[in-house]
This record gives structure tokens, sequence and C-alpha cells, in this order.
């Protein structure tokens, strides 16, 4: 027990209790530095050594190992290494893991928490952001919660990120921070990012009852839809089946 607001409060009128251990009861300046005059009943004795608690970790290496046996070894990536996936004419899905956080995309940050990911807030943000019906979307959003829960990943986040570049090719990011699998907190920084490079005009035009209109205004609209169709094909082990799925949702 200890009064020790006098500089500030003057104690506010407190009585000392009688268990008290130490009592600030002045305070003055040596040479421009406050001291605290401060007397000790001996109930408390104080400490001269501190141990700080361990934390329960696992090194990144063997962090990725277990993500890939816990997804039964689908995904055989490693270490600051790219994997593809699948690799269609107008549709490339590749896999990387890096031993450094990656940015975060365009999107909020969703957070992975007790091995669970809010699907809901996903959901909402796709929904309204570009325009899709949240019924749809469910397959992929579920599909990603699943995943995350399969490979044991209990803390960190995930976000998404559309890009084009110079060759009029647009790509959806889907990144994932890696901060504790099974429970452990990793020694270092780990992302898994899942990159779908997608040359939309030529494969749209291919698609069934699929009238879509490349502009700047919708551009974005598009990616995200068909990054979405890849990723829930990806994710139940059938991406050629992409333009059934795309004409679907």
């Amino acid at each position: 027990m200890a009064d020790m607001s006098y500089g500030w409060s003057g104690n506010l009128g407190f009585k000392m209790p009688k268990n008290w251990a130490f009592d600030q009861f002045v305070k003055y300046p040596i040479g421009g530095t406050p001291i605290d005059q401060v007397a000790a009943s001996g109930k408390d004795s104080g400490t001269k050594y501190f141990s700080p608690g361990t934390e329960n970790t696992i090194s990144v290496s063997d962090a990725l190992d277990n993500i890939r046996k816990n997804l039964g070894n689908k995904f055989a990536v490693d270490l600051n290494k790219t994997i593809t996936i699948s690799n269609g004419p107008a549709l490339k899905v590749t896999l990387t893991a890096t031993d450094s956080f990656s940015e975060v995309g365009s999107s909020p940050v969703f957070t992975i928490s007790n091995g669970k990911l809010n699907s809901a807030n996903i959901t909402n943000w796709l929904a309204n952001t570009y325009g899709l019906k949240p019924e749809k979307l469910g397959i992929v959003v579920n599909g990603a919660g699943t995943l995350v829960e399969s490979s044991k990943i209990t803390a960190g986040n995930i976000s998404v990120k559309v890009s084009a570049n110079s060759n009029d090719e647009y790509k959806l990011s889907f990144i994932c921070n890696v901060i504790k699998e099974e429970d452990k907190l990793l020694d270092n920084e780990l992302s898994l990012i899942i990159d779908m490079t997608i040359k939309p005009l030529p494969f749209l035009n291919g698609i069934p009852n699929l009238n879509v209109n490349l502009s700047a205004e919708n551009a974005g609209r598009t990616v995200v839809l068909i990054g979405i169709a890849a990723l829930a094909l990806v994710i139940m082990g059938n991406p050629e089946l992409l333009p059934v799925a795309i004409a679907a949702i």
C-alpha cells in the first residue's frame, strides 16, 4: 500500500492506511531536478532482480513448414520463393512467402484473432466497395476463413490490393501477415501473398452471357470479380473452372 501523490494533490486529505509500505511526503528540487523524499515502513522490501517471462516462440521456417503441413502440403512454397499455382492464357495465380511483412493493400486491415478471420467484415467491404452481392461472396470469403483456420494461423492480418501494369495486366493480391502460428509467436516477420494476374479483355469476351467493358470506372470491380472467382477455385482446387465461376458471380 502506498501514498505517493503529495507533490500534486496534497493526498486530497486522505489518511495513511495502517498497512502502508511507502510514503512520498515531500518533493523538492536539487539543481533543478525534482527529488521525492520517500519513507518505507518495511512491509514491502521491494525487489532487486526481475526475470521476464518467456514467450512461446517459433522460427519463421518452422511456422511456414507447419502451415504447409496443416494445409495438406497443397502449397509447397519455401521462404522468399514464389510458386505458380495456376497459369492459363488469361490468368496466373502465384503464392509467395517472404520473411518481412508486406505493405497492406488498398483495403482495410482485417484481423486474424484466435485463429479466426472476421468474414462478415470482408464481405461487407467487398460488397460496399465493388457493388458485389454479399450472397455471391460467401463461398470465397468463408473459404478464406476456413483456409486460415486450417493453416492454424492464430494471429495476424489480411488485406487486399488491386493494381495494374503497363502491359494491360491487372493484379489482385491477398496479403496475409502472420504473427502467430499455433499460438506461438514468430521470431521474425512472415508474409504470405496470393497474386492473381489477369488479362481481362480477351478472357472475358470468351465467357457466355457476360458483357463487361474494362473502362477506368469498372476495371477495379472486374478485377476483383475475377480474382474472387479464382481464389474460390484455388481454395477448392479447381482453377480450370474459372470461366463458369465468373459467370455465376
